[in-house]
């Protein structure tokens, strides 16, 4: 059952930093007229039930740009929110069709649903699709000891396949030297740091938390270009790492504030020569390692597996 038409009238508390919400008039398919409610605090929005999938292509273009306004107050969600309708306890849902930028809270008694960060062009293309399958991944060196899942979803059929990765994010390592701490879900601390430094991310890139742990959400493998290893000689080397330093110095512009980059590289090779000394360092750290490695496994101390591709 959904709301009484009368409880519109009532004034709504967020439930993510229950400020007061107003209503929002937008407008509907087929002319219909659809009111839903809006915290101008922190941007949260509550759809009754049905409500986000009633909207006008116009009445989505008017939310995309109250997103892009700045929120004034911005704060971690808490642990446990209420349904503003019956005051039960919201229930985050984990449905991986919704996990990425617009997980939403739903109450149980079908109320509605409430959004704190929402894109409705990625909702709407993921509601095509349904996990089919999990798997879990091999993580690499640097995430040894996370959890890693693969999961395989179905369009249109076995033939219209798209593969999403859960990957778990612990707190930074750089966390305990900073002044300011990073409350709140890791993954999205992750995602966020991704989208100031790239020109374009992956459309998916999102995040979620599942059973006390927070995870990275992205498309497993999103047809990233790469380069023949066998072309990194000469010139060619050069060039790359000519091109891979300018995307990174953008990236960093981006993120952060690129005058007071530009003044603490400054006009001298200081800096230039402190990162050269360094990669040297770092190769021939990695050469040591490896001939250390090779040294154990030669001598028996170490047992690896044979005849593995």
């Amino acid at each position: 059952m959904g709301p009484d038409p009368a409880d519109k009238m009532s004034e709504m508390t967020c439930p993510g930093c229950l400020s007061a919400m107003t209503p929002l008039a937008l407008e509907g398919r087929r002319g219909a007229k659809i009111d839903i409610d809006l915290c101008g605090d922190c941007r949260g929005f509550w759809f009754d039930t049905h409500e986000s999938l009633r909207l006008s292509p116009g009445s989505t273009l008017k939310l995309f740009a109250l997103m892009a306004e700045p929120a004034s107050a911005c704060r971690p969600l808490p642990q446990m929110m209420r349904c503003p309708r019956c005051s039960a306890r919201l229930a985050l849902t984990h449905n991986i069709q919704r996990s990425t930028r617009f997980q939403y809270w739903q109450c149980p008694q079908r109320h509605g649903h409430y959004y704190d960060t929402l894109s409705l062009d990625r909702r709407h293309f993921l509601e095509r699709y349904r996990p089919v399958d999990v798997a879990f991944k091999v993580v690499g060196t640097g995430s040894v000891g996370t959890r890693d899942y693969v999961i395989l979803c179905f369009g249109n059929g076995s033939e219209d396949p798209l593969f999403l990765q859960m990957k778990e994010e612990p707190t930074s390592g750089y966390a305990p030297y900073l002044k300011i701490q990073i409350s709140g879900n890791q993954g999205q601390r992750v995602a966020e740091g991704q989208r100031l430094m790239q020109a374009q991310s992956d459309i998916f890139l999102g995040w979620t938390r599942m059973d006390g742990r927070d995870y990275l959400v992205r498309q497993l493998a999103d047809h990233k270009a790469t380069i023949c290893t066998d072309d990194l000689k000469g010139r060619g080397l050069t060039e790359y790492a000519k091109m891979c330093g300018e995307v990174l110095g953008k990236g960093h512009a981006r993120s952060g504030d690129g005058c007071v980059l530009d003044g603490y590289c400054g006009e001298t090779e200081k800096l230039d020569s402190s990162i050269a000394e360094f990669a040297v360092a770092y190769a021939d750290q990695s050469t040591a390692d490896y001939e250390q490695f090779t040294s154990a496994v030669n001598k028996g101390r170490l047992a690896i597996a044979k005849g593995l591709n």
